[in-house]
């Protein structure tokens, strides 16, 4: 340290042993009395201290140096800090879109909620379809403090999810919770302190459900959550409208099993090869067969030589281009041979749907 005290300021020499200045008069001799070097506090060289050339004590200040701060250093930690929130962001897609990738229907969702949740680190993440006749959410998979709630339906009035479908736009409370929504029961019983949710539009932006997420503890809005938010409420929405698409065709067909289960006319459908594909309960007793024995098998084994050559005439003046009726009655109708032998004079009529591969024929039968 002396040395570079020595190196900081020229002129200034070092004397004595140990490099300590040796004592020096200054100017007459005072009764023989010498003056000490001065001590420079903070400093301990057994009273030693640099001089000038005249022999005075050299000025001295204690300073503490820091290496300088360079703009690079605050760029490096930013870079840092970014590369591991986007490391966790990766982390944390995958980790939703891997919960997503298995499943289908209302088991889709059970996985990328609880995944959401663990990745948010929140208390509880649920996800709902909105039953608009009475205003009511139906949980298809609710994750609360680490275990799953079965069953949750509630009415929205009063609760913090009611402005997300209301105004169809994602609603976030960071604290206080519990203050604004006071009516909803179930949020001091969850220890509730902060909200986000989000709703589930399709494309004409009616409202499917809601994705919505609940911590015991404030929740800052921050992109990363907000990006998250989005991705699974698109994924959820997307399997949303395929469940809801899935249900209404199993109720179109529901309901049109039930027409025809009940017409008292026979009822066969045809494939494009002319195969039985349906025989309704009345077909079956006309022909004396279940439907299940005769899938596959050539209606015109069902018909004498004559109705058999009338009804491939009904089909190829269906299949042609003039032909603009979409269904033909079939004059005198036609003559079918039973499982068991006996025939039977039917009137008929023939109608077409659908188109190459995929045509079929509907045949409706009255027993005469």
């Amino acid at each position: 340290a002396h040395a570079r005290l020595l190196q900081e300021e020229p002129g200034l020499r070092a004397s004595g042993p140990d490099h300590c200045p040796a004592p020096r008069r200054h100017g007459p001799s005072h009764g023989g009395r010498h003056r000490l070097p001065a001590v420079v506090p903070g400093r301990r060289c057994s009273g030693a201290r640099p001089v000038s050339k005249q022999g005075r004590p050299a000025r001295i200040s204690l300073v503490r140096v820091h290496r300088a701060w360079q703009p690079d250093d605050v760029a490096s930690r930013d870079q840092r800090e970014a590369a591991q929130s986007s490391l966790r962001e990766d982390e944390a897609l995958q980790a939703i879109v891997s919960g997503t990738a298995s499943g289908t229907g209302e088991d889709f969702f059970r996985a990328p909620v609880e995944n959401l949740a663990k990745v948010l680190d929140v208390h509880g993440v649920w996800v709902t379809e909105f039953l608009p006749d009475s205003l009511r959410l139906k949980a298809f998979a609710f994750w609360l403090a680490g275990e799953w709630v079965p069953d949750y339906e509630y009415c929205i009035a009063g609760t913090p999810c009611e402005p997300v479908i209301e105004s169809r736009k994602l609603i976030h409370v960071p604290d206080r919770i519990m203050e604004l929504y006071p009516a909803d029961p179930d949020l001091a019983p969850a220890g509730a302190v902060s909200y986000m949710g989000v709703p589930l539009c399709d494309v004409d932006g009616e409202v499917l459900g809601h994705l919505a997420v609940m911590d015991n503890e404030p929740l800052a809005y921050e992109e990363r959550i907000v990006n998250l938010f989005q991705i699974f409420a698109a994924r959820a929405t997307a399997e949303l409208q395929r469940l809801r698409a899935e249900r209404e065709i199993r109720k179109r067909e529901e309901k049109l099993g039930r027409l025809v289960n009940g017409a008292m006319d026979a009822i066969v459908e045809l494939d494009a090869r002319l195969e039985v594909s349906l025989l309704n309960p009345a077909a079956e007793n006309m022909l004396a067969c279940k439907s299940e024995t005769v899938s596959g098998t050539s209606f015109t084994d069902f018909l004498t030589d004559a109705s058999c050559e009338k009804f491939d005439q009904l089909i190829e003046s269906l299949d042609s281009d003039e032909q603009e009726a979409r269904a033909l009655w079939v004059p005198g109708g036609l003559q079918a041979i039973r499982c068991d032998g006996e025939r039977v004079s039917a009137e008929a009529t023939l109608s077409p749907s659908g188109a190459a591969a995929d045509r079929y024929y509907t045949l409706i039968l009255r027993d005469v």
